[in-house]
């Protein structure tokens, strides 16, 4: 009798261990389960909120872009204008250039030949573009920082 309750009560404690381990294991799949959902979501809303950001970069730079294209249009309509006045110059004489700077009056630039000229109001409108392409790189990187 002592045999047969000592295998009952072995059986039944190694039911009971099963059951507990059993019952525990479906908790822990439980918490599992709901840390799993809840990473699900705030994974979810960091990616809308990276989206959401990066539209709002993106229209930024599209604006800033859209700046720069005015600036530089604005910058080959005075180009253009400028060499259409410096037509009417005379080129550069070939022969002997003056010596004397009493030549040339003031620093208006009234007596440049039109290939000077030309050169000149290229060479100021390069720069130009160049100072709007820079600007808008620095206003693209600064709205990203914000």
């Amino acid at each position: 009798m002592l045999r047969e309750l000592t295998i009952v009560a072995i059986i039944a404690g190694v039911a009971g261990i099963t059951c507990g381990w059993s019952v525990q294991g479906w908790r822990k799949d439980k918490e599992i389960a709901v840390m799993q959902a809840t990473y699900n979501q705030h994974r979810a809303d960091a990616e809308e909120n990276a989206r959401i950001k990066e539209q709002g970069w993106q229209s930024t730079a599209e604006q800033i872009t859209r700046d720069k294209n005015a600036q530089i249009a604005t910058t080959t309509r005075r180009l253009n204008n400028t060499i259409a006045g410096l037509r009417t110059r005379s080129e550069r004489p070939t022969g002997e250039m003056p010596t004397t700077p009493g030549a040339c009056f003031g620093l208006s630039g009234a007596q440049l030949a039109r290939g000077d000229g030309e050169f000149l109001a290229g060479y100021a409108a390069d720069a130009a573009r160049l100072e709007a392409a820079l600007e808008q790189c620095e206003a693209q990187y600064n709205s990203i920082g914000q």
